[in-house]
């Protein structure tokens, strides 16, 4: 690997996004990772004409929450990927199910009751996902003002930039990998058969080529 494109990798990250955050911790120190942005939205009435203002989200200043959520609360984050995914299958179960009921003839019994069953647990449980996450988006949140300066070093320099640099040199290393497997394919296309083969089907076709040109009345 070129070290140059390395050094790429820490320079673009750099300009793009540690040097920002190295300012606001020079200036601010680590009250700077405790903060957080809340989005809005302004929506105006087409009754009354009157403006109403609605939270929409909100985002860690400088720690994305996703690293928040990795660092102190993944137990609960597991728990509602692995209930996302049964609801994934349960969706796959309703979809496969109401694909057969459109293919049944008038005399065969549609499969009513299971896509009944199936539509209220997907709904059920759409409901417990929705409200654990919001359960879990408020922990996170109300995290960030409690973060330690150690938690909030470790979340800036190990999880944030440490992670972030390493990503881009191993998207290097892969890229790398892949062009040396590209070229061994390639070799190995090119000489997976020995010379001596080869060599034999060279005088095989130089032999057909010369009883050609015979035919046609050439001679030398």
């Amino acid at each position: 690997m070129d070290k140059h494109d390395a050094y790429e990798v820490l320079l673009s990250y750099w300009n793009n996004i540690m040097a920002d955050d190295v300012y606001l911790i020079t200036e601010e120190g680590y009250a700077a990772v405790r903060e957080i942005n809340v989005f809005f939205k302004t929506t105006t009435s087409k009754k009354d004409g009157k403006q109403k203002t609605k939270e929409t989200g909100w985002e860690g200043r400088l720690i994305p929450k996703t690293l928040v959520t990795q660092m102190f609360f993944s137990k609960e984050q597991k728990v509602i990927d692995d209930a996302e995914m049964v609801i994934i299958g349960k969706q796959a179960e309703l979809d496969l199910l109401l694909e057969i009921d459109e293919e049944l003839s008038e005399h065969e019994v549609p499969p009513d009751i299971e896509i009944g069953i199936l539509k209220n647990e997907i709904k059920q449980k759409t409901k417990i996902v929705k409200d654990l996450q919001a359960v879990l988006d408020t922990k996170i949140r109300d995290k960030y003002a409690k973060l330690t300066d150690k938690e909030c070093l470790e979340l800036l320099l190990e999880r944030k930039w440490y992670s972030s640099i390493i990503s881009g040199i191993n998207s290097l290393y892969d890229a790398v990998n892949h062009r040396i497997a590209n070229r061994v394919s390639e070799l190995n296309e090119r000489y997976k058969e020995p010379l001596p083969v080869l060599e034999k089907k060279v005088e095989e076709l130089e032999g057909k080529v010369k009883a050609h040109l015979e035919s046609m009345g050439f001679g030398w």
